[in-house]
């Protein structure tokens, strides 16, 4: 099975890079409006979602696919493409849940979405 989705295709790569892009941003986006709303479970859900798109984008460029959630980050150490601190900083947006440090935690996430764009460009993976 590995033999016929090795390598990662480029019509496959640029599909994902672009849905996960778009997918944390929405993310993103609509769990900004919970924090106001108080509705915590749903900024953390989103918060998760988000960064998990990321995730997915950073094992697109680098040619990898992303078997299973648990680890995923973990595994990027290894990978050749990585954004400076990104482990680190999506770690962290989840080290201290509170609504008051939850705007910061969308800022982290808005930022690495800009940030990957401008890689990929950069790098001219597709």
């Amino acid at each position: 099975m590995k033999r016929k989705v090795r390598p990662m295709s480029i019509i496959y790569k640029k599909a994902a890079i672009e849905y996960f892009l778009w997918e944390a941003s929405y993310s993103a986006q609509t769990g900004r409006r919970a924090i106001d709303k108080g509705d915590i479970i749903y900024v953390i859900g989103s918060l998760y979602k988000a960064a998990n798109a990321l995730a997915q984008v950073v094992y697109a460029m680098n040619g990898e696919y992303i078997l299973n959630e648990k680890g995923c980050f973990s595994k990027m150490v290894h990978f050749k493409h990585v954004p400076k601190d990104f482990i680190k900083n999506m770690q962290s947006i989840f080290l201290s849940i509170d609504l008051t440090n939850m705007p910061n935690a969308y800022e982290i996430i808005d930022f690495y979405v800009n940030d990957l764009r401008q890689m990929i460009q950069q790098l001219n993976l597709y």
